[in-house]
């Protein structure tokens, strides 16, 4: 179910790639991509309203830890 929200190859993120017609609005936090990417959005009617995304990779080498 995650890769029709995230898609992660050849260096890109693709949000929201393949979203079911069903899935109209709704919301997912803590998806992982490729490259430990965390990426946190909402979407409504289909579109995407809003995304944060940040690398656990630079949180893991700084000493830095984020919540969600």
């Amino acid at each position: 179910m995650a890769e029709m929200l995230v898609q992660s190859h050849e260096g890109f993120i693709e949000l929201l790639p393949a979203l079911p017609a069903l899935w109209a609005n709704g919301r997912v936090k803590g998806l992982v991509a490729r490259g430990a990417f965390v990426i946190n959005m909402s979407w409504n009617n289909g579109q995407l309203s809003t995304a944060s995304i940040y690398s656990k990779a630079v949180f893991a080498k700084s000493g830095i830890s984020a919540k969600n």
